[in-house]
């Protein structure tokens, strides 16, 4: 009889274990992908991008995007006044550095969406009106309109916010307040949700906004899952907003004057 090589022997049965283990993982995952319930249709999402908008306003919610669309079904259009390349830079602060993207249409030929999000930043006061005019013809095909921080301000213009809850960044909350006095403005929230419009608090509540629309259209098994990818922790207690604290009393933070702000943006 031949005698058994130890060490082949080792090596099969590790062989073997490790087949049983990647078996009984990928069975595991399988189950639960399968628990998860996909919508079937492709999404086709849409963000706004102009001269000077808020890096982390677009960028934060478009990296859960990107994640997901690993997984589901997910088409991206990035929009702006002009195609082409679109700084985050401001002429009027020269010394702030920023970073350029590409758009790949304009609001005469962006395809049909399904969201359609909002980035604020200072360059918002530069726009025409052709921006507010894209986003009201478009929102009635809208599944979702999402606004962060200022990019609220935006959706203000068009009148669909007139009558309704909104929020948006608590450092400027009241001047947007006095320039649009039909909304009403919700003064201690993280993110707001009227109908199919959500808007968000200032920059990275876009992420916590981002997630909670996520848990709208997939679940929150699946938006777990994007954040978990991320490691990042979401806010999702819409009402959780110490920045409201901050600004409006009762404050216990403390916050350094921003050398980028906008004094006419300010100015209530």
């Amino acid at each position: 009889r031949r005698q058994e090589n130890p060490l082949s022997l080792f090596v099969m049965r590790s062989l073997l274990l490790l087949s049983l283990f990647v078996s009984v993982a990928f069975g595991q995952f399988h189950a639960a992908s399968t628990a998860m319930v996909l919508p079937a249709k492709k999404i086709s999402v849409g963000v706004m991008l102009y001269p000077g908008f808020e890096l982390l306003d677009a960028m934060g919610p478009l990296e859960f995007w990107n994640s997901l669309s690993g997984t589901v079904n997910i088409s991206l259009a990035v929009i702006a006044p002009k195609m082409g390349p679109v700084s985050t830079k401001l002429a009027a602060y020269p010394q702030v550095i920023g970073q350029t993207f590409i758009a790949d249409y304009d609001f005469t030929n962006a395809p049909a969406l399904d969201v359609l999000l909002i980035p604020g930043g200072w360059g918002l006061y530069d726009l025409n009106a052709s921006a507010a005019n894209f986003i009201r013809d478009r929102y009635p095909t809208l599944t979702y309109l999402a606004s962060v921080c200022n990019g609220a301000e935006l959706v203000a213009q068009t009148g669909l916010l007139d009558g309704k809850n909104a929020t948006t960044n608590k450092s400027i909350f009241k001047a947007i307040k006095a320039r649009y006095p039909k909304v009403n403005w919700i003064s201690h929230a993280r993110f707001v949700q009227v109908d199919n419009i959500i808007s968000s608090s200032g920059v990275s509540a876009g992420m916590d906004m981002n997630f909670y629309l996520l848990s709208q259209i997939y679940g929150t098994a699946i938006a777990s899952m994007v954040t978990n990818g991320a490691e990042y922790a979401p806010h999702t207690n819409a009402e959780w907003d110490p920045f409201s604290d901050l600004y409006f009393g009762n404050a216990s933070l403390t916050v350094a004057a921003n050398p980028c702000d906008n004094p006419s943006a300010n100015s209530s």
